[in-house]
């Protein structure tokens, strides 16, 4: 059995040998200058692959931050804008202001002119306006000059003249010397109500003789 290995192995030691190609020596060059091109090429190929994926992750986390950056700042202009707008709001409330001494002649067209009024209506929220109403239906001067005033400058009622005018009546009936003083005015002006200076400057002596200064001044003035 050893000599039969022995002579497989001899034979295809034989056939090895007529299979060998020789190259000539310059070929061998060339397919030596070639591979070491190839190598080259892929290293470079693989050097800008690594460089093109470094550039675009850059690029996209300085977008991101330019991204955040921008959401931040329009934050905050949104915030201090909001805050401007809150603070011009805040001092009135969305309700008139006066300062100083109080003029001579009112006008009573989308004004407040009864200071105790004002206050009050700054503390007023929407859902006392049910039950401001129902005391006001039921005789409460007060509550019916209230009504008027929060009519006649929009204030969590729809602005209408002519409904203020009618609640501010109403109350200058029952002998609020406040709504007689407004009444008077409105129909100086014809706001809610039809233009009449005598009805008007009666309602006006009303409040005086309450000793209601504002329409004392009022009637000394020239409308």
């Amino acid at each position: 059995m050893s000599t039969t290995t022995e002579g497989t192995l001899d034979a295809l030691n034989s056939i090895t040998h007529h299979l060998r190609i020789s190259f000539p020596a310059g070929l061998k060059l060339r397919v030596r200058v070639l591979s070491t091109v190839t190598q080259a090429a892929v290293v470079l190929i693989m050097l800008a692959f690594l460089l093109l994926i470094t550039t675009a992750g850059y690029r996209s986390k300085t977008a991101a931050v330019t991204s955040k950056t921008s959401a931040v700042a329009k934050l905050a202009r949104d915030k201090s804008g909001a805050s401007d707008r809150a603070t011009v709001r805040e001092p009135s409330q969305d309700l008139p202001q006066h300062s100083g001494p109080a003029p001579a002649y009112h006008l009573s067209h989308m004004q407040v002119t009864d200071p105790a009024m004002l206050s009050a209506l700054r503390t007023l929220s929407r859902y006392e306006i049910a039950g401001l109403r129902r005391r006001a239906e039921y005789g409460d001067d007060a509550a019916a000059l209230l009504l008027g005033m929060s009519y006649e400058i929009g204030h969590l009622v729809p602005q209408n003249c002519v409904k203020a005018g009618q609640w501010v009546a109403t109350s200058a009936i029952e002998g609020n010397a406040a709504a007689q003083y407004n009444l008077g005015l409105r129909y100086r002006e014809g706001d809610g109500v039809p233009v009449n200076q005598e009805v008007g400057a009666s309602w006006l002596r009303k409040a005086a003789a309450q000793k209601y200064s504002p329409a004392q001044l009022a009637l000394e003035s020239v409308p």
